[in-house]
């Protein structure tokens, strides 16, 4: 569930992003939270700390309960091909190149598995490793490789390690369609 304060009470979630916001908190993936919060206005964040409790929608803001079910928890979009233009370029050729990766770019996949071979329903299931969640929660140190990677450095690794290939460039078009296609 992200963020980790849907369903919690408006006090809490508006304590919470107020101290984001003056800078009390910290610790949040990337400073996603502290980065956001700033922008927000006392009415924005009252408002926004009833939507993220499960109250009512706010159209003014943009908040709809839309991709939200009942219990509070995120549920992406049904997929309807993307927006047209460049971005939905990109978005079709990432969501392909992840449905069909050995088949798309076999340079850089050595196993013979797709991105959804371990990434359920396309990247969008809840508990399946879905990158909804993953593309969030970038930058971040990985133990793995002793160091902060980007997501892109992580979408490295799954050519690296998961598939046993080689590494697209971070400029790649595979690197980036998988970006983009993440971040729809």
């Amino acid at each position: 569930m992200f963020p980790p304060i849907v369903g919690l009470s408006p006090a809490y979630i508006g304590a919470q992003l107020s101290a984001f916001k003056g800078g009390y908190r910290s610790g949040d993936p990337g400073g996603l939270m502290s980065s956001v919060s700033r922008k927000l206005s006392p009415s924005d964040i009252s408002a926004l700390s009833q939507w993220l409790s499960g109250g009512k929608d706010h159209p003014e803001m943009g908040l709809s309960r839309h991709g939200v079910y009942a219990d509070g928890k995120f549920s992406p979009p049904a997929w309807d091909g993307g927006p047209q233009g460049p971005d939905g370029d990109a978005i079709r050729y990432g969501r392909a190149l992840f449905l069909h990766t050995r088949k798309l770019a076999p340079k850089f996949d050595r196993n013979g598995l797709n991105c959804a071979s371990c990434h359920l329903a396309g990247g969008t299931l809840a508990n399946a490793a879905p990158l909804w969640a993953a593309f969030v929660s970038y930058p971040v140190y990985r133990k793995k490789n002793h160091k902060v990677v980007t997501y892109g450095e992580r979408l490295q690794d799954c050519f690296r390690f998961s598939m046993n290939g080689k590494t697209p460039s971070l400029s790649s078009q595979e690197i980036v369609s998988l970006e983009a296609y993440s971040k729809w």
